[in-house]
C-alpha cells in the first residue's frame, strides 16, 4: 500500500537508520490505563521499566533510543530506586498540547505534541514515535527516506471489521465521506522531519472537531486523529509505506490473551524486528534488570504467552460448551 508523491524532498535513495523515540507523560493524578492487570498498583513504575526494556533492546540491536518525558526527574528516581540508573536516555519536553482534563487516555494525547515537535525538527531529521510496551529484536533500515513508515492493522483491528460506529466517526473526522480503507497502529510511526510537518498540520485542522465530538465517539484517543492525518496525506498523494507483517515486518502487535481481532501464531509474530506486546506489559517489566539478549528473551516470552496462550484456549472451549461464540485465542505454532 503506497502512492508515488513523495511527502519530503528528495534527500535521496541511501538507506536511512532513524532515532526511536517513545514518550512517558508522568501524569500528577490518576487516570485511565489500558491493557494493565489487575494488582498493578503503580503504573508509572511499570511504565518506566517497560521503557528500560525497550532501551536495552534497542542497544543490543544497534539502535537509537531515547524517552522523552514531561518529568525526567521523576522517571530517574524510579530507576534510580528500581537499580536501573541510567538505563534510559531521558529527553526533557514541554508539552504545550491543551488536552482537556478528564479525557479518556488523556496522558496519550501528548504523543500529538511529539509528532509536531518531530515536525520542527527538535529531535533530528529522520526519527521514529514508538510505544514502550515493546522489544527491538533486530535494527530497523529504512530505504525510502521521503516515505511515512506505519503499520496497517486494518485486517487484525476489530474495529474495522466489525465496529460501523467507529468507521462512521473516523469518516466524520475526516470530514470528506470517503470510507477509509486502512487503519494504522499508534505503536510505529517512522519518517523525516518534513513528513511529520504535513502529519502534524493535518491533526492540527481536525482538533477542533475531535474535541467537540470526543464525549460522543466511541473511539477516543490519539490514534484516531493520526489515523485521520495519515489517510488525508495518502489521498493528497503521499507515499506511506506498510512497516507491519504484510509489508516489510517491520513491527508486529501481538498478544498473549484472548482478543477480538485476528492474531498469527507466535512463531510468525516473532520473525518481526520489532514486538508490540500491549497484553504482557508486567512481563515486560520483570525483565527490565536483566541484559537483554534476542534469542534468551524470544525463549522467555514463548514460555510466558505459552502458559497464557492455554489458559486463553481453556476459556474457549468453555465459551463454545456454553454455545458461545469464543474470540480469538493466540496460537504459540
Amino acid at each position: 500500500m503506497s502512492t508515488t508523491m513523495t511527502l519530503a524532498p528528495d534527500i535521496g535513495s541511501s538507506t536511512v537508520t532513524p532515532h526511536l523515540y517513545g514518550m512517558l507523560y508522568a501524569s500528577a493524578g490518576h487516570e485511565q490505563h489500558s491493557n494493565l492487570e489487575a494488582g498493578a498498583l503503580d503504573p508509572l513504575d511499570i511504565y518506566v521499566r517497560n521503557a528500560a526494556t525497550v532501551a536495552k533492546s534497542a542497544r543490543a540491536a544497534g539502535m537509537e533510543f531515547s524517552l522523552v518525558t514531561n518529568d525526567p526527574a521523576r522517571i530517574a528516581q524510579i530507576l534510580k530506586r528500581r537499580g536501573l540508573d541510567g538505563a534510559i536516555e531521558l529527553t526533557p519536553h514541554d508539552f504545550t498540547l491543551d488536552v482537556p482534563e478528564g479525557i479518556p487516555f488523556r496522558s496519550a494525547h501528548f504523543k500529538l505534541d511529539l509528532i509536531d515537535a518531530f515536525g520542527r525538527g527538535e529531535y533530528g531529521d529522520f526519527v521514529g514515535l514508538i510505544d514502550i510496551d515493546l522489544v527491538i529484536c533486530e535494527p530497523i533500515r529504512c530505504d525510502d527516506p521521503n516515505a511515512l513508515y506505519v503499520y496497517d492493522i486494518w485486517a487484525e483491528n476489530p474495529y474495522c471489521e466489525d465496529d460501523a460506529a467507529h468507521v462512521a466517526n473516523l469518516m466524520e473526522l475526516l470530514g470528506d465521506g470517503a470510507m477509509p480503507t486502512q487503519w494504522f497502529g499508534g505503536e510505529f510511526i517512522v519518517g523525516h522531519r518534513d513528513v511529520f510537518t504535513r502529519l502534524s498540520a493535518e491533526i492540527k485542522a481536525m482538533w477542533p472537531t475531535y474535541i467537540a465530538q470526543v464525549g460522543k465517539w466511541k473511539h477516543v484517543g490519539d490514534e484516531m486523529l493520526v489515523n485521520a492525518a495519515i489517510q488525508k496525506l495518502m489521498r493528497q498523494g503521499g507515499r506511506i509505506v506498510n512497516a507491519g507483517p504484510e509489508g516489510l515486518g517491520m513491527v508486529v502487535r501481538w498478544w498473549s490473551r484472548r482478543t477480538n481481532g485476528k492474531m498469527r501464531p507466535w512463531t510468525e509474530a516473532a520473525k518481526c524486528a520489532i514486538m508490540h506486546l500491549p497484553g504482557d506489559k508486567q512481563f515486560l517489566a520483570t525483565i527490565a534488570e536483566h541484559g537483554f539478549d534476542k534469542t534468551g528473551f524470544l525463549v522467555a516470552h514463548r514460555k510466558h504467552a505459552g502458559r497464557r496462550a492455554r489458559i486463553a484456549q481453556v476459556r474457549n472451549l468453555i465459551d463454545r460448551m456454553r454455545f458461545r461464540k469464543p474470540p480469538y485465542a493466540p496460537q504459540m505454532r
